[in-house]
C-alpha cells in the first residue's frame, strides 16, 4: 500500500468512524452520557471521550514534530513507494 492509498483509507475509515458516534451519541440525552456503569471502576460515555481528548492533546504535538523533521530531513517516501511499519506501528 502506498502512502497515498493509506492515508486515504484512513481518513476514510475517519469520517465513517465520526459519523458512526454522530448518529450513536446524538440521540442520548445528558443523563445517560453521564450514566455510570454498574462497576464504579469502569467509565461513563463521556469520560472515555474526556480521555480520547486528552491523549489526542498528548499525542499529537509528537506526531506534528516527527512530521516537521522528516520534511526537514527529506525523510518523506518516494511517491508511489510501499508503506513500511516498524514494530510498534505494525
Amino acid at each position: 500500500m502506498t502512502q497515498s492509498e493509506l492515508l486515504d483509507q484512513l481518513e476514510n475509515d475517519l469520517r465513517a468512524l465520526l459519523e458512526e458516534v454522530r448518529q450513536h451519541l446524538s440521540v442520548l440525552d445528558t443523563a445517560t452520557l453521564k450514566r455510570r456503569p454498574s462497576d464504579p471502576r469502569r467509565w461513563n460515555i463521556l469520560e472515555c471521550f474526556e480521555h480520547l481528548n486528552r491523549s489526542y492533546n498528548d499525542y499529537l504535538p509528537q506526531i506534528e514534530l516527527a512530521i516537521h523533521r522528516a520534511k526537514a530531513h527529506q525523510m518523506l517516501p518516494v511517491e508511489g513507494a510501499q508503506v513500511r511499519y516498524s514494530w510498534l506501528g505494525n
